[in-house]
């Protein structure tokens, strides 16, 4: 085994690069010198590769091993920059474990096999792993996560997202950004669960896998969930919420002081909400699935919300109204001309007083073409009951 230290002047060095074969890799910040420490489990110091050229300090194995983990010798390295200086660092690793804290310039990130535990920095960042857990807390900055197979902890971040991973699940908390970007969270089979988050925008999607977005501030929200059930609660900021599941349950809860249209559409289910409601039997330009309900809470300006399940219920409800509200009783077909599913008054309950303001607000949409006569008629008859 040896031990080596070696220091170089941040005057020299603009960028780091790290090239390592086998082995664990730590990056700190701290002193006003960059500081190598490495530990090898081999007793031969030129295992080790340390050169300067330009303002570039590239650090790796020997060249005559490359990237091949069976002939290099394990090589386990810290290194240290000064948290002043602007300094650039990469680190790519064949097998081996990657953690870094406070390391204001750190870039990317890449290893074949490990884990990754990142906090405390502020710059664009990506980060690849073959198979690994990866963790990043506390960044500021444009963050692009790519994983085949690993869990994801995401907290504290203040900037773009774009996550991808084939298996594994993923959890975001406390996630704020303005920027008017492409914010991804994708993966083939595992959870999403993501809460208090600020974007204008974000897509998520799932093979297989459950998917829950809570205390959400988004503008323009895509959910996709092959088979799983989704959950989504938030203020949807006047903008447009599109939530859909081949086989799962959807349950959506608007912030109270949230406005939204909503059409939901499940072929093999039921809806339940504690909202006025209309059904229409005849396919709605909004669904593929041959039927629609439209529901609607707020005033003007409303977002528009659009829930489709193809097996699976669909629950929606507005924080702050009464419980009694809740339609529990399934509606019954009314064949005829009409062609309308009729919602029945409920059972020995007292008549609530119609709300005028809703009223208006439901005769309003049929003035704007936003609901048929036949939905408007609906509309105001659960309200008279």
């Amino acid at each position: 085994m040896a031990e080596i230290e070696r220091l170089f002047s941040p005057a020299q060095v603009n960028r780091v690069d790290i090239r390592l074969a086998l082995g664990d890799l730590v990056i700190a910040a701290g002193g006003d010198q960059i500081v190598l420490r490495a530990h090898l489990r081999a007793n031969d110091e030129a295992e080790l590769e340390t050169t300067v050229a330009g303002d570039v300090l590239t650090i790796k194995n020997r060249s005559t091993n490359g990237w091949s983990t069976r002939s290099a010798s394990p090589i386990d390295l810290t290194l240290t920059v000064p948290a002043a200086a602007a300094i650039a660092v990469s680190a790519k690793t064949g097998l081996g474990d990657v953690a870094a804290a406070g390391v204001a310039g750190l870039r990317e990130v890449q290893t074949g096999k490990g884990d990754v535990r990142l906090e405390g920095g502020h710059s664009p960042l990506t980060v690849k792993t073959g198979k690994g857990d990866v963790a990043v807390r506390a960044w500021q900055g444009d963050l692009e996560i790519t994983t085949g197979k690993g869990d994801m902890v995401i907290s504290d971040l203040a900037g773009g997202l774009q996550v991808t991973t084939g298996a594994g699940d993923t959890r975001i908390e406390r996630w704020q950004t303005a920027a008017v970007g492409h914010h991804l969270v994708k993966t083939g089979a595992g959870d999403i669960a993501a809460s208090q988050v600020q974007t204008p925008s974000l897509e998520a999607s799932i093979g297989r896998g459950d998917c829950s977005l809570r205390q959400a501030a988004v503008q323009t929200l895509r959910v996709q969930c092959g088979v799983g059930d989704c959950t989504v609660a938030g203020d949807p900021l006047g903008g447009q919420w599109d939530v859909r599941s081949g086989k799962g349950n959807l349950t959506l809860t608007l912030a109270t002081a949230a406005a939204a249209r909503i059409e939901a559409a499940t072929r093999h289910g039921n809806l339940h909400s504690n909202l006025p409601q209309v059904k229409v039997a005849r396919p709605g330009p909004a669904s593929q699935f041959g039927g629609r309900t439209i529901l609607v809470v707020g005033e003007e300006p409303r977002a528009e919300i659009r829930l489709d399940t193809i097996k699976g219920d669909i629950s929606v409800r507005a924080d702050g109204l009464a419980s009694a509200q809740v339609a529990a009783p399934e509606p019954r077909v009314v064949t005829p001309a009409a062609s309308v599913i009729e919602l029945p008054a409920p059972a020995a309950a007292p008549e609530p007083v119609s709300d005028p303001n809703t009223a208006l607000n439901v005769l309003e949409s049929l003035a704007r073409g936003e609901i048929s006569v036949d939905e408007a008629e609906m509309l105001l008859r659960s309200l008279d009951r």
